[in-house]
């Protein structure tokens, strides 16, 4: 869908203004003019070129970025302990169940067997 278009009214009356293109040649056309841009900033700051306010700006701006990298990285960090420490907890759970029905199994056949031997006395004893 086409962008709208906008309208400037003057005294003497209205009139279009001129719209944007957006072909996908002119939209590459302008990405590529804003990578020259940065490039050509860029360049201006590891030539020196720059005045001090500006490089006094871009080193804050910097260290602004490294700090908010810096705090990503450890909350990142603290969230992959807190991660590890779940899955720890939860094996702890999944070994406890599996060992509740280890038990119960035993019991069983616990149970049977000494339901057998009984069973087997009784037999052995009727035909005595």
């Amino acid at each position: 869908m086409s962008p709208p278009q906008q309208s400037i009214f003057v005294q003497q009356g209205t009139f279009l203004a001129p719209r944007v293109p957006t072909s996908a040649r002119a939209l590459q056309r302008k990405k590529m003019k804003k990578i020259k841009a940065k490039k050509a900033e860029k360049e201006k700051f590891e030539s020196g070129r720059a005045s001090v306010k500006e490089m006094i700006a871009e080193a804050e701006r910097l260290d602004k970025a490294a700090a908010a990298e810096e705090e990503e990285a450890r909350r990142k960090r603290a969230r992959a302990a807190n991660l590890r420490a779940a899955v720890v907890v939860k094996e702890k759970e999944k070994d406890e169940k599996e060992d509740k029905k280890e038990e119960k199994k035993e019991e069983e056949e616990e149970m049977l067997i000494s339901f057998e031997d009984e069973s087997e006395q009784m037999i052995t004893e009727e035909n005595m």
